[in-house]
C-alpha cells in the first residue's frame, strides 16, 4: 500500500496582503501550483490577513521603512494567532524592509527577493530587466541579491521608469501589452541584451508574459508561490 500525506501536517501559509490583487493572484497560484504536489484538489490550508492599503501606501510615499516593517509584523502577528506556520508577502515594494520584519516577525518570513534571484541563478541568467513601480526600480529593489548571484539588474532610463510607473497606476481594462508606450520601453530594454525579465509588480503580471516582451519572464508573484507550495511540500509527514 503506498504511503499518504496526513493533512494535518502540511504547513499552513500566511498570506500578508498588502495590495489585495496581488495577494489574490498569489492565493490562486497557489492551488494552481498545489496539483505539481498534491493529490487532485489538495492544496495547503492558506489564510490571508489585509490592513487597510491606505496605511501601506503612506509608508512607501514617505519612506517610511520602519513604518513598514510595524505594519507587516503586525499583520504576520496575527497570522500566527491564527495558526500560520511561514507568511509569504505577495507586493514587491515592502520587501525594502524585509530584513527588519525577519527580524521582528514571531513567523519565517519567505522572501520574495531571494526566490526571484534564486530561480534567475538556477537558469543561468546574467543580466535582468526590472521592471516594476517607480519606488521598486529606482530604489534597486534587486540589484543586492542578483548581484550576490553574479547577476547585474538593469533598470529602464528615468523616462522609461517613469511610463512604466504610469503604465502601471492606470486600470488594468484600459491597458494591454501592446499599448505602444509599453513596447517602446521595451524596445529600448530589449537592446541592452537583457537575458530574461523580472515582472515586479502585480499589474505586471496581469499584462506581461514572455510572448509579449519577447524575453523569458520572471513573474515575482507566480514564483513565489510556487516556493511557498514547495515548502509546504518538503515538510510534509508521511504515514
Amino acid at each position: 500500500m503506498g504511503h499518504s500525506c496526513q493533512e494535518e501536517s502540511v504547513e499552513h501559509i500566511g498570506i500578508v496582503d498588502v495590495t489585495t490583487a496581488g495577494a489574490a493572484m498569489c492565493a490562486n497560484a497557489v492551488v494552481r501550483h498545489s496539483a505539481d504536489y498534491f493529490a487532485p484538489g489538495v492544496h495547503p490550508e492558506f489564510t490571508l490577513h489585509s490592513l487597510s492599503f491606505h496605511r501601506y501606501r503612506d509608508a512607501v510615499r514617505n519612506g517610511d521603512w520602519e513604518a513598514m516593517v510595524e505594519l507587516v509584523v503586525e499583520s504576520v502577528t496575527k497570522l500566527h494567532a491564527i495558526g500560520a506556520d511561514f507568511v509569504i508577502i505577495p507586493s514587491n515594494t515592502p520587501h525594502y524592509a524585509i530584513q527588519g520584519a525577519q527580524l521582528g516577525s514571531p513567523l519565517p518570513i519567505l522572501s520574495l527577493l531571494e526566490v526571484v534571484s534564486e530561480e534567475a541563478r538556477a537558469r543561468e541568467y546574467r543580466r535582468i530587466l526590472v521592471l516594476g513601480t517607480v519606488a521598486t526600480m529606482r530604489g534597486g529593489l534587486y540589484t543586492a541579491p542578483l548581484k550576490e548571484r553574479g547577476i547585474e539588474a538593469v533598470f529602464p532610463d528615468d523616462e522609461g521608469q517613469r511610463r512604466i510607473d504610469q503604465l502601471i497606476s492606470l486600470n488594468s481594462a484600459e491597458v494591454t501589452a501592446q499599448s505602444p508606450v509599453l513596447q517602446g520601453v521595451l524596445s529600448d530594454c530589449r537592446s541592452q541584451g537583457c537575458d530574461a525579465a523580472i515582472l515586479g509588480s502585480t499589474e505586471l503580471s496581469w499584462l506581461l508574459h514572455e510572448g509579449a516582451l519577447k524575453m523569458p519572464v520572471l513573474d515575482t508573484m507566480d514564483l513565489l508561490a510556487r516556493a511557498a507550495v514547495r515548502r509546504c511540500a518538503a515538510a510534509m509527514v508521511w504515514d
